[in-house]
């Protein structure tokens, strides 16, 4: 399994959880921060180009809005996972 964190926008968690949802065991979502629109991905490695595929097919429609941004720059380092040293995105193996 592999985990990913990503920020998007607040508005459309909602919308990524759907289309996880019709691909099958793809990955699992996490809701960690609703109001920075932080979340965690676990896919399995059997599937992770697929789930990046779709990622990058949906990127303009998830893609953080500038008072997010602004917030998650502000907020204290122990807020976000430990495992992430970017904001944005990042890989566990």
């Amino acid at each position: 399994m592999r985990t990913f964190y990503l920020r998007i926008r607040p508005d459309r968690i909602s919308l990524l959880r759907f289309l996880l949802e019709g691909y099958d065991g793809l990955a699992v979502l996490s809701t960690l921060d609703v109001r920075l629109g932080l979340v965690r991905l676990i896919v399995p490695k059997a599937r992770y180009g697929e789930l990046w595929r779709l990622l990058a097919a949906i990127s303009g429609e998830l893609a953080s809005e500038s008072g997010a941004d602004a917030a998650l720059q502000s907020a204290q380092p122990q807020q976000l996972p430990k495992q992430s040293n970017s904001p944005i995105i990042r890989h566990s193996y």
